[in-house]
């Protein structure tokens, strides 16, 4: 893939994630989202930095100010999700309003024509979900992967997901899916699709059923129901460790997108 085309597409990954932040944000009963010129505000209405987010690129030390006061007013704790075009100055403001670094990772995207049949896993299917039922049970399922070491993030997945409202069958845009394995449900993805592009997100396998092909199965059968609905491209966010199943599956690296994060009990900083 060409250097322009990878550079070009970097509109339409950020796009896709604020769209996916807001539609998930409106699904909560006190969701809601605020635009500060470039930037995207969401807040769920629980005291969470996994479902408050912000994303884009600040274009003055006022607009950095005035969201973070947002969150302060709520005393909730929020994440930023920085593109690594952001210029110094931004990274500089985000730090004197009390926002600090988290971790990186690395946004990646391949043309969904030419993908490969893949051959399905014995034993394993892939539901869509439909009912509150449904959607608690993907929450329980996501959980799991922060259990061990950050057991009230779990707990607060758990709760958020069992508040939301769950996405109607067939929607052309937001998909929650759940992979079964031998009738266990242990695996989790999610789609949102807009405009020819799709975004991956919440690809998690239970911490008991990983190391024996299940992520790479569930992933494989995410991409298919994207191929499958005619969109051209698919982006998403890759962790370290999850940069070389997605190169394999064909994605191309577009660049690093920093997390930076606003604790509750931070005091927000005066001045420029």
């Amino acid at each position: 893939m060409s250097h322009s085309v990878l550079h070009s597409l970097w509109p339409v990954l950020l796009e896709a994630m604020e769209a996916r932040f807001c539609h998930l944000t409106e699904r909560l009963p006190s969701g809601r989202c605020f635009r500060h010129d470039a930037v995207l505000s969401c807040l769920s209405g629980w005291a969470s930095d996994t479902f408050n987010t912000v994303s884009g690129i600040p274009s003055t030390f006022e607009d950095v100010a005035s969201i973070t006061a947002l969150y302060r007013h709520y005393r909730w704790p929020a994440s930023w999700w920085l593109p690594e075009q952001a210029s110094a100055d931004a990274r500089h403001w985000l730090t004197q309003q009390g926002w600090q670094y988290a971790e990186s990772d690395m946004a990646m995207a391949r043309e969904m024509s030419g993908l490969p049949v893949m051959s399905q896993r014995p034993g394993f299917r892939v539901y869509e979900v439909t009912t509150t039922a449904d959607i608690q049970l993907f929450g329980s399922i996501m959980s799991t992967i922060f259990e061990r070491d950050a057991p009230v993030e779990a707990a607060e997945v758990r709760e958020v997901y069992s508040a939301m409202c769950p996405p109607e069958q067939g929607q052309a845009h937001w998909q929650l899916l759940i992979g079964v394995e031998r009738d266990k449900p242990v695996a989790t993805a999610s789609l949102f699709i807009r405009d020819g592009i799709a975004s991956i997100n919440d690809i998690a396998t239970h911490p008991a059923y990983r190391r024996q092909g299940i992520g790479t199965a569930m992933f494989e059968a995410t991409l298919q129901r994207i191929h499958e609905s005619g969109a051209a491209w698919c982006v998403l966010q890759a962790s370290e460790a999850g940069q070389s199943l997605y190169a394999r599956q064909g994605f191309s690296a577009l660049g690093m997108i920093d997390t930076w994060n606003l604790s509750e009990g931070d005091e927000r900083a005066t001045g420029e």
